[in-house]
């Protein structure tokens, strides 16, 4: 799950090379995230969208025991976004006025993106936390500003939003 104005849920596939008690390790996986899925209680315009990450990275074991490893991790990804829904309310009420608003594909871009992360593994499970930087905002910011359909300033600070930090469990399947 990650957030900043905007929250995302999703689920993870990861895959690690070597071992926890390793000092170095690669790792390549892919992540699926819906972006503000929950619509009831925003006080503005919000853009709804699904996005498919696969990212690769390298990770530093920073403790390391039989119990498990302490690490810093560094990926880089490229995001694909994919059906886009805008969402437009009542500024003043905050009321939606409609959910079947536009479902425009060039609303959202394909970026690349940096991740770093830090967390603890074992055998088992992985459990951390991480920060994001997308290299362009996820929105197409110029469209919405120049279409008359939407409404840019509607959208507060979401529409320029770069950064998101986030939270994950990972549960490991050895096959």
């Amino acid at each position: 799950a990650e957030g900043f104005y905007g929250y995302a849920p999703g689920l993870t596939i990861t895959w690690r090379g070597g071992s926890e008690r390793q000092l170095f390790n690669i790792t390549a996986g892919m992540e699926l995230l819906y972006q503000n899925p929950f619509r009831s209680n925003r006080k503005h315009h919000t853009l709804s969208f699904g996005q498919f990450v696969p990212y690769a990275g390298a990770r530093f074991n920073l403790y390391r025991s039989i119990k498990g490893s302490m690490y810093a991790q560094g990926d880089l990804s490229y995001i694909l976004n994919f059906e886009p829904v805008y969402h437009t309310r009542d500024t003043k009420s905050s009321e939606l006025i409609s959910e079947d608003t536009p479902r425009d594909s060039i609303l959202v871009r394909h970026h690349p993106a940096a991740t770093f992360r830090m967390g603890f593994n074992n055998d088992i499970i992985d459990v951390g936390a991480y920060a994001r930087y997308d290299m362009k905002p996820s929105v197409n910011q110029k469209l919405i500003y120049e279409n008359p359909l939407y409404d840019y300033y509607a959208f507060g600070p979401a529409i320029n939003e770069r950064w998101s930090v986030g939270l994950y469990l990972i549960i490991y399947l050895r096959f």
